[in-house]
């Protein structure tokens, strides 16, 4: 008897060293332990329970005993969960590293960015407002002419010579001209704006002005007194090349502009 008295005090202080635990463990794990002391001495404590209770009572206890093992073991098992899921709530999120095969790259497509022209001296563009298509025919027709011509080293060009005269036989139509500042028709009419397009280019290159006329009013193509007028055998558009090499006179017609390039004519 002696020997459960010891039994039971010893198991009493081991209970008291386990609550110090508790506070640095988990009440899962400490619900587990006394289950497992409970259920490896349940027959001392027992035996110690039948000096002071009745038989009749004893029944009872004993089934109170296992219903007292049965919830200590759901409890440590319920609040293990909770702990989880309170770690699992707390916990930062875990990046997901996925590993990217290494492969040796692969050359692409490659932009050849073509370069400018390097023989381009000078360019000069005017727009085109007055769509009348008798006007945009003789426009086209005097930079069929003006196209592709050479201007060799210190020979002067002039807008007349190489135009010519603007008649119904080459094709020139009656087109809106200026007339002592009145606006009126002429066959050949919109010409003036190949000519000042050519005039700024001329300008653009530094090449020297010998003649140049200025309309009787304002255009609206270049700003004022950037014009270059012409009539044939009355005003002229003449500049010289002034650079030790030939020049050629380049010239597009679009559906709304006129551009001129002046480029340094070579052998190619």
């Amino acid at each position: 008897m002696n020997c459960q008295y010891f039994h039971c005090y010893y198991y009493m202080i081991d209970f008291l060293v386990i609550s110090e635990k508790l506070k640095r463990e988990t009440f899962s794990n400490f619900c587990r332990y006394c289950l497992l002391n409970l259920y490896l001495f349940r027959h001392v404590l027992l035996c110690l329970l039948k000096e002071y209770i009745p038989g009749d009572k004893m029944r009872i206890i004993k089934i109170s005993f296992v219903f007292t093992l049965v919830f200590i073991f759901f409890s440590g098992c319920s609040a293990n969960e909770s702990a989880n899921d309170r770690k699992t709530e707390n916990s930062p999120p875990q990046a997901t590293v996925t590993p990217i095969p290494l492969s040796s790259p692969t050359a692409g497509p490659v932009t050849t960015i073509k370069p400018e022209n390097p023989n381009v001296i000078s360019s000069f563009t005017t727009k085109i407002y007055d769509k009348d298509k008798h006007r945009v025919n003789n426009i086209k027709l005097a930079a069929e002419d003006l196209d592709k011509t050479v201007i060799e080293p210190g020979e002067v060009f002039s807008f007349n010579e190489t135009v010519g005269r603007r008649t119904r036989e080459k094709g020139y139509e009656e087109a809106p001209i200026f007339v002592d500042g009145e606006k009126s028709k002429g066959v050949g009419g919109g010409v003036c704006q190949v000519s000042t397009t050519l005039y700024n280019a001329a300008l653009e290159a530094d090449l020297e002005i010998v003649e140049r006329h200025r309309h009787s009013r304002k255009v609206s193509y270049v700003p004022e007194g950037k014009d270059a007028a012409v009539v044939y055998n009355s005003k002229d558009l003449r500049f010289k090349n002034t650079r030790d090499y030939p020049i050629e006179i380049r010239i597009s017609v679009s559906e709304d502009k006129i551009h001129v390039t002046l480029n340094k004519k070579t052998d190619e």
